[in-house]
Formats: structure tokens, C-alpha cells, sequence
């Protein structure tokens, strides 16, 4: 609703018509207006307390301003500036104080009808919005809003499980390098005292040990604020020991039914982001409309051509939002789409990997293969399971993830 001015002769005296703020200011018609500057000497010189407008601001945005300003609207004085928090109860105390000399009949016939009448269309406007639905429609969108962060905290708390299992994956590859590399150790220490290597090769084969040393701390102290972050989120004790079950493998029968087009739909209805762009862009159109009844639709004025912009700036805003919601959309369906390759590939080499096994094994139990040998080949299908369990849970999280973006709109 535009801000309604009331209409002074040359002594400042209200003439009974109004006018709305912004045709005061475009069309230069006397209306009551005071601006409060703030000095202070300091350090010999003279300072000016400024502030910068709000980007939303219809006039000069962005721009420095002076300390205070205020305009009488219809009979009413509203005030807008800065305050500490430190200050409020000053602030307070001469809001009481000014109340205080009103009751004490320090106020005119005139400033007390102005007062009324200003009630009276604050009133009149929240009566209006709400035959109009606007007040009904806002409560909506916070609904809509609270609605969509709650879920993005769901989605975190899954997002934050998957990458958990994960690292448990890596921290099993690390145990077993670590145990390779033991191993490893034995053996040239044997051939060190043989006289088979130099001391020089066995130091390098040792160099490796506190590398991986390093990792698995690191690993484990990311593994433990990740458990905490996880209890936080579901309101447990902080231990970061949390015990975690296995996810369930996604069915084929899912995988199969995934309809790109159709899902795109559907994300496009649930998208809180494409709604609450939708509606930057309506709101802009409506002030736009509003600014031009306003200035008589006359190009030449700033507030028209700014109404003008933003509206432009709105429509580039929601055409890249829906751009953009798409590409990650159809992104996310080819990367489930990928991950099941990468499982089937992953089964396969697995399968190869404990062929190759049981044949090494019986070579070992002939005689002809040493024990190193078969369990470097032991490590290699461990290796090959890790790789299975990794390709198992991306699927899942991708899978997981467009599930969330058919569902719910989300794509993070």
C-alpha cells in the first residue's frame, strides 16, 4: 500500500487533500518532512553519522543518507533510523515520555483527528488485504517456506549418514593398506638381513607408514565430527559414536520406472525455489503496475524506469531459476542412470577379482605360490568388494537425491 502524505499550504499548514508519497516527490508538492543530522568532533575535525539505504528503497538505493529522517503521514509522525540494541531502553523511556505529555493534553485537536484517521486506514488496509486474500495468501508462503527448510534439514541429515558409510568404506581401505604395508615391511627386513636389499630401500618401503599413519587419525577425527553432527541433528547425546545400519539396495523395479519427463514435472509443482521465484517475479509486476498508475506512465521519471528494471531483472532472475532447475534435474536422472553402469561394472570385476582368487589359492595349497602372494590377491578382492559397497551407495544417494527433487522440489 503507498505511503499517503498529507498536503501543506506555504506555512506548513495541511490543506485536507493527500497525496501518495511517491507523486509528492516526482511532482514536488509541499508536504511536512524533518531530517536530523548528527555531528560529533573527534580527533579535531567535524563527523557526520550517515547511513546507506536499503537496496529495496524506491529512491536512490544503495546510496548514503542523513542520520534520521521522518515524513508526517495523514496527521501521523512515523520515524526511521538506526538504533543500538545498547539504546533501546532509552528509546523506550521517550516514547513513554512523548505518550506521557499526550495525556497530560500536550497534543492539538488537530494532531489527535490526524491520529484517528491514520488508525483508521491502517485498519481499512489490513480489512482490505484480508477480503482481497493477501494476508491469507502470505501466511501460505510461510508455510510453504518452513515447509522447505524443514526438509532441506531432513535431506542434510540423510546426505550426512550416506557420507558416514562412506568414509567407513575408505576407513576399511586404509586398515587394510596399512596391513599390506606391515606386510611389506616383514618381508624386506628379511631380505635386509639376507643381504638381498640395501638399507636405503628398506627406509623407503618404511616412509610410507606415517603417511597412512596420518590419514587414518585424520579420517577418524572426521569420522567423529561427523557422528556429532548427525546427533546434533537428531537430538542425541554428542558421543560421535553413533552405530549406523547398512542402506537398503535400491530396487530394479524403481530404477526401471523412473520417467524423466513425467518427474520433471513433478519436480517443477513441488519446487518451493521455482514458486518463491514465480513470485519475486509477480510482486514486481504488480509494482510496476502500481509505479506506472502512479506517474501516469511516464517514461521519463527515475521510480518508473527503476520499477522497470527490476521487473526486467525479475523475469531474467526466474526464466535462469527454471534454466537452471531443469539442466540439475536432468543432470541428476543421467548420474543414477551412470551409477548403475558403474554397480554392474563393479559386480563384474568383483566376480573376476575371486576367480582369480581360487585359482592363486590352489596354487598356494600345491605349494607354488607364497603367502604374501595369496593374501596380496586377498587384499585385491577385499579391494574389489569396497569398490562394489562404494558403487551400491552412490547409487543409493543419487537415487535418494532425485527421489528428493521429484518429491519435494529439492535439488541441493
Amino acid at each position: 500500500m503507498a505511503e499517503i502524505l498529507d498536503i501543506v499550504d506555504e506555512q506548513g499548514r495541511p490543506t485536507g487533500q493527500t497525496v501518495p508519497r511517491a507523486v509528492a516527490h516526482a511532482e514536488g508538492i509541499r508536504h511536512r518532512t524533518s531530517h536530523v543530522w548528527i555531528l560529533r568532533r573527534h580527533a579535531g575535525r567535524v563527523e557526520v553519522l550517515l547511513q546507506m539505504r536499503c537496496q529495496a528503497k524506491d529512491s536512490f538505493p544503495g546510496c548514503y543518507d542523513i542520520s534520521s529522517a521522518y515524513h508526517a503521514g495523514k496527521g501521523l509522525l512515523t520515524v526511521s533510523t538506526g538504533i543500538e540494541n545498547a539504546q533501546t531502553d532509552r528509546v523506550r523511556e521517550e516514547i513513554f515520555h512523548q505518550l506521557t505529555l499526550c495525556q497530560q493534553g500536550d497534543i492539538t485537536a488537530e494532531e489527535l483527528n490526524s491520529a484517528r484517521e491514520a488508525m483508521h486506514s491502517s485498519l481499512r488496509a489490513t480489512f482490505d488485504s484480508l477480503k482481497d486474500g493477501e494476508l491469507q495468501q502470505d501466511n501460505a508462503d510461510i508455510v510453504l517456506q518452513l515447509r522447505n527448510a524443514q526438509d532441506q534439514i531432513v535431506k542434510a541429515a540423510e546426505s550426512l549418514y550416506v557420507a558416514l558409510l562412506e568414509m567407513d568404506i575408505n576407513r576399511g581401505t586404509l586398515d587394510r593398506s596399512l596391513t599390506a604395508l606391515h606386510r611389506s615391511i616383514q618381508e624386506m627386513e628379511l631380505r635386509y638381513e639376507l643381504g638381498q636389499i640395501s638399507a636405503l630401500t628398506l627406509d623407503q618401503v618404511k616412509a610410507g607408514r606415517p603417511s597412512l599413519l596420518s590419514s587414518q587419525a585424520t579420517l577418524d577425527m572426521n569420522i567423529t565430527n561427523y557422528n556429532m553432527q548427525l546427533e546434533l541433528m537428531i537430538g542425541a547425546d554428542l558421543t560421535g559414536k553413533m552405530l549406523l545400519q547398512p542402506l537398503p539396495e535400491v530396487p530394479q523395479a524403481r530404477l526401471d520406472a523412473m520417467d524423466l519427463e513425467a518427474d520433471l514435472t513433478a519436480a517443477r509443482e513441488a519446487s518451493y525455489d521455482l514458486y518463491a521465484a514465480q513470485k519475486t517475479l509477480e510482486d514486481a509486476e504488480e509494482d510496476y503496475k502500481d509505479t506506472a498508475k502512479d506517474y501516469h506512465y511516464d517514461t521519463s521519471k527515475y521510480q518508473l524506469v527503476s520499477a522497470q528494471h527490476t521487473l526486467q531483472a525479475a523475469q531474467h532472475t526466474y526464466n535462469a531459476t527454471i534454466q537452471n532447475f531443469e539442466m540439475n534435474f536432468r543432470t541428476l536422472y543421467m548420474q543414477v542412470k551412470d551409477y548403475q553402469q558403474i554397480l554392474s561394472a563393479s559386480r563384474a570385476a568383483l566376480s573376476s577379482q575371486e576367480a582369480t582368487y581360487a585359482s592363486l589359492q590352489l596354487k598356494y595349497e600345491q605349494g607354488n605360490l607364497s603367502q604374501n602372494a595369496l593374501l596380496d590377491a586377498a587384499d585385491q578382492v577385499s579391494a574389489a568388494q569396497e569398490s562394489v559397497e562404494k558403487a551400491e551407495l552412490d547409487l543409493f544417494s543419487a537415487y535418494n537425491s532425485y527421489c528428493w527433487a521429484v518429491e519435494h522440489g529439492i535439488l541441493n
